[in-house]
């Protein structure tokens, strides 16, 4: 939230790019959970049953105990916010500024 008042406030290329940086860090982050919860369901359900395997496995780990799509919901904010950030135009003036003029 910090992130995106500063980005909103202040309307700089720095602060979009910080914005930029959290919401990467939020997909980062999620496909991290996704990863953990399926594997800690997965873990469970051969635990509970050894001769579990396939997509019986991946069906049992994905609805288990521990929501593993619920990171997801991160990822899915933080592509939002990837997203929103994609033109933005503190980074476009920022191109253009840096860009060469072309000689006459």
């Amino acid at each position: 939230l910090l992130a995106a008042a500063w980005q909103r406030v202040t309307r700089r290329r720095l602060g979009a790019r910080v914005f930029q940086g959290v919401m990467a860090a939020f997909v980062a982050s999620g496909l991290t959970g996704l990863w953990l919860h399926y594997h800690g369901n997965a873990e469970f359900e051969i635990e509970m049953y050894p001769a579990i395997g396939g997509w019986e496995l991946v069906r049992e780990a994905l609805s288990g105990a521990t929501p593993a799509l619920a990171p997801a919901a991160m990822i899915q904010l933080g592509l939002l916010g990837l997203a929103c950030t994609y033109r933005h135009p503190a980074l476009e003036r920022a191109a253009r500024a840096a860009a060469p003029t072309p000689d006459p």
